[in-house]
């Protein structure tokens, strides 16, 4: 993914070159394409610097082959970019350094005590924040102004710090995209001026710095390190033994969170008031919507740049009460086991012991017929919870009833902050008979019993024991189909999606497979997995196949196979080399792993 070349690296010195020789630091700067892992991070930009030591002394640093490690900062992944490299190690000084003191402040829960706005007044971070919109081509769209991303110079982004240092800057009103796309049911789409979404995305980086280590672990929604998979394995995981599940959505959440209410909150955290005030030009300026894009698997925020970490303040008061919730539903660690089971197992391994086998055959029996564990709700309750943006989701190991009290009580909360359940998503299901589907995945209980042989220390034997029923997640085939409806499928059958007609055959075979790869990283935890890649691949290979029919006017899909191979692949010279390159279909592979 990182091509590395000594025609496309810089060397830079070290500053102890006198008191160390033969030593320096090589600066590679890799051109990354399309990425071709579960992580999607780096699409089309230049990820910067990578530090290799060509130390002959240093023995740590090895100069390895392969893909080459991005820099981990602070517990999140940032990644420089080609500003230089000696600006780019201030800023991310400055923001580790920032990172480290908002751990300190909110485990002594005091407020950040660091002049913020003077961080964000950084050339350095302007640049940053150029590097990171510009791998985005709708910033290179107009927007309020005629100015895209690709016309910014130097000097524009001086004027900017200038503004910033004597507060002069203002945001511009939003408004939307196209009229057409304003729905009742849906935030506005925000098309901002670019200097609007460089000074956000420096806010972004500034905040998530502070907050990211005062958020909950429960919150997963736009977080760094965090995911929808990061939520789905903590369910997978940690969630054995619930057998109620509450699903909750907040109605019109982003457009019903009071901007008073929120200022109060972050300025609890942030004395700095420069900083706060240019939060509240950013709220009175409208940008604080934002929607979720329907075509994504989960959805992606479009709009406001901001508004994501924002609303994670806001919701964090959520986090925090359901835990406090928590902490007093809970009760017990685990199911005690009978009095009469107990004995059984005691009487079961002295049979054993002295291989009795007209015993053991005995006690086997009853022990089939007497529980050994106590399935009592009052001895033992378990309550987890998880969210991400304005879904959340919470695991009841105990009674219906108890599950509705749990949502009255977090209904008349979002009341006191001024929001509300949305009434028609927000349900209570029994996971062992229904399922419940989170994350664009459908979570229940598997119907089959695992067995595992486990050795008894006293008698030496193998005793057979049973687990619990696991937690299955499937990926809903029918969600996919009916997404796919108009695009890959018209009344029930495979067609071609003309609307990459006139591209050419490897532009074509590049579409599908991004479509395809998006949608298989995804589910790669799923454990219908296999049906997954049946599906998909039946159904846009077949598409892809009548495209290219259309296209080279082949008529069939049998003549495109025939023509082009079962891969529909096709040969190219590569520009200005002697090499040749093979672009074909996503080859299929159907092994389950269950890996996030």
């Amino acid at each position: 993914m990182y091509g590395v070349s000594d025609t496309n690296s810089e060397r830079i010195r070290s500053k102890n070159e006198s008191l160390v020789s033969k030593k320096s630091v090589r600066i590679y700067k890799g051109n990354s394409g399309l990425p071709k892992e579960i992580n999607f991070y780096g699409n089309r930009a230049i990820i910067l610097p990578v530090l290799i030591n060509n130390s002959k002394y240093d023995t740590i640093n090895l100069v390895r082959k392969g893909r080459i490690a991005a820099i981990k900062v602070f517990n999140v992944r940032w990644y420089t970019t080609d500003s230089g490299y000696q600006s780019s190690k201030n800023i991310i000084d400055k923001l580790k350094s920032l990172h480290e003191r908002s751990i300190i402040c909110a485990q002594r829960q005091m407020p950040i005590d660091r002049k913020l706005y003077n961080i964000l007044c950084d050339i350095d971070l302007l640049k940053w924040a150029y590097e990171n919109l510009k791998s985005k081509p709708i910033n290179f769209i107009t927007g309020m102004s005629p100015e895209t991303l690709g016309s910014v110079s130097i000097e524009v982004l001086n004027k900017i710090i200038v503004e910033l240092k004597d507060e002069s800057f203002q945001f511009q009103p939003s408004r939307p995209k196209n009229k057409s796309e304003i729905k009742e049911d849906y935030c506005k789409l925000l098309k901002a001026p670019i200097q609007d979404k460089l000074v956000q995305e420096m806010m972004r980086l500034v905040l998530n710095a502070v907050y990211d280590p005062r958020f909950s672990s429960t919150s997963h929604g736009f977080r760094p390190n965090y995911s929808s998979h990061s939520a789905l394995k903590n369910i997978h995981k940690t969630w054995e033994g619930s057998t109620w599940l509450i699903r909750g959505d907040i109605n019109k959440c982003f457009d019903n969170i009071d901007h008073h209410k929120l200022m109060k909150i972050i300025e609890k955290v942030i004395i700095d008031r420069k900083f706060t005030r240019l939060i509240w030009k950013n709220l009175r300026a409208g940008y604080f919507e934002f929607t979720l894009d329907s075509m994504n698997i989960i959805g992606t925020p479009k709009g406001n740049i901001i508004s994501p970490i924002l609303a994670n303040i806001y919701l964090d008061q959520l986090d925090k009460y359901v835990e406090n919730l928590k902490s007093k539903f809970d009760i017990g660690i685990n199911n005690s086991k009978s009095i009469e089971g107990r004995k059984i197992e005691y009487k079961l391994i002295r049979a054993l012991r002295i291989k009795d086998n007209e015993a053991v055959r005995t006690w086997i029996k009853l022990r089939g017929i007497n529980p050994v564990t106590l399935f009592r709700i009052d001895k033992f309750k378990k309550m987890d919870y998880v969210r991400y943006a304005d879904n959340w989701l919470i695991g009841v190991k105990g009674n219906h009833k108890d599950c509705l009290d749990i949502l009255n009580k977090i209904k008349l909360f979002l009341l006191t902050i001024g929001l509300k359940i949305n009434e028609d998503k927000s349900q209570i299901i029994n996971i062992s008979e229904n399922k419940v589907l989170f994350l664009g995945t459908n979570i229940f209980m598997s119907k089959h019993r695992k067995y595992f042989n486990k050795i008894d220390l006293r008698s030496g034997y193998t005793l057979k024991k049973r687990l619990e029923l696991q937690i299955r997640l499937f990926a809903p085939l029918k969600n996919i189909i009916k997404k796919w409806q108009g695009i890959f499928i018209k009344k029930n059958k495979t067609k071609p999606n003309f609307l990459w007609y006139n591209l050419n055959h490897s532009q074509i075979l590049y579409m599908y497979n991004s479509v395809s790869r998006d949608y298989l990283n995804y589910y790669s935890f799923a454990h219908n997995y296999n049906e997954v890649v049946n599906l998909i691949q039946y159904i846009l290979k077949s598409s892809c196949a009548k495209l290219l029919a259309a296209k080279f006017n082949l008529k069939t899909q049998k003549k495109v196979f025939e023509k082009f191979g079962r891969d529909m692949g096709v040969t190219l010279k590569i520009k200005g080399k002697k090499e040749f390159k093979r672009y074909s279909f996503l080859p299929a592979k159907f092994r389950v792993t269950g890996k996030f």
